[in-house]
């Protein structure tokens, strides 16, 4: 099914971890579209448990991985910048013109270190994680205890070997092997509390990756399996779509069931 096609205007929405660490390498304008999308579904929003205890044992090798990109290139441009002044002062003027341009040198000079100051002092902050304490706020899934996470431990074994998704292709993995199994529990129990149907956002394209979204025709969709046992557990369905894909398939879906709202309640 298109995402576009999906209950976006009833169903809990949940988020998947591998989709918002990235949101530390998306523009101001990307962030945005995603608190505006956070606002007009604020009273269906989810966060699993396991989601957000991934998101914080990762954000901060994200968040310094992604500022050493950029402040390694933004070192650079000023440092071509400084060599590029240097130059240019030393060419023949005469002696007022020279003095005159060695002035307009110093204050550029003193700005580009405030450059790298205001740079040094934002890359410091961490504005994502406060948008999702805003937006998430009471919205977020309890941990498991000892016996349940044991239960779901051996579930993750059988279902591994059976080639049961979702996490079978995170067997490799020395730690969290069994986390989308962790969420998927969790998303069950939401469906079954809230009585509703759910719509995970995920980043997950790699094509060796495949436990939320199978690759079909060029296009991803919900794997082939999971909303059959999600409904006959919880009578309610689940869909699964990419974090690129959504905003323009649900802000086009929004906007078009706002529409319909607005004409069906005019006199």
């Amino acid at each position: 099914m298109n995402p576009k096609q999906f209950p976006w205007n009833k169903a809990i929405i949940a988020f998947d971890t591998c989709a918002l660490l990235p949101l530390y390498q998306k523009s101001k304008s990307d962030i945005d579209k995603f608190e505006e999308f956070l606002e007009k579904h604020s009273n269906r929003l989810f966060l699993p448990y396991h989601v957000i205890k991934e998101f914080v044992r990762h954000k901060d090798s994200k968040i310094f991985t992604d500022n050493e990109t950029k402040g390694q290139s933004l070192k650079n441009l000023i440092s071509q910048i400084r060599e590029k002044l240097g130059q240019f002062g030393q060419m023949y003027y005469c002696e007022t013109k020279l003095k005159q341009i060695r002035r307009k040198i110093l204050i550029v000079s003193k700005k580009l270190d405030e450059l790298e100051d205001i740079y040094n002092l934002a890359s410091r902050k961490d504005n994502i994680t406060g948008i999702l304490d805003f937006h998430f706020h009471k919205k977020i899934g309890a941990d498991l205890d000892q016996d349940d996470i044991a239960n779901v431990v051996n579930k993750y074994d059988y279902r591994r070997h059976c080639n049961i998704p979702p996490g079978i292709s995170d067997n490799n993995k020395s730690r969290n092997a069994p986390g989308d199994l962790f969420i998927w529990i969790e998303l069950q129990k939401k469906a079954q509390d809230a009585k509703k149907d759910i719509i995970l956002i995920t980043n997950e394209t790699n094509d060796k990756k495949q436990d939320w979204l199978f690759k079909k025709n060029g296009k991803f969709i919900t794997m082939p399996g999971l909303d059959k046992e999600f409904y006959a557990f919880t009578k309610q369905h689940f869909y699964a779509c990419c974090y690129e894909e959504v905003f323009g398939a649900a802000a086009d879906t929004v906007a078009r069931e706002d529409a319909d709202a607005t004409e069906s309640e005019a006199p």
